[in-house]
């Protein structure tokens, strides 16, 4: 599991949700 989270690719799957999850939230508060 460790192993896994270390790894770099991880970092852009992280950034990836984050910039989604963001995304909609602010598409939602601007409706």
């Amino acid at each position: 599991m460790q192993h896994f989270l270390l790894a770099g690719g991880d970092l852009l799957v992280i950034g990836a949700i984050v910039l989604s999850v963001a995304y909609l939230s602010w598409k939602q508060f601007s409706r």
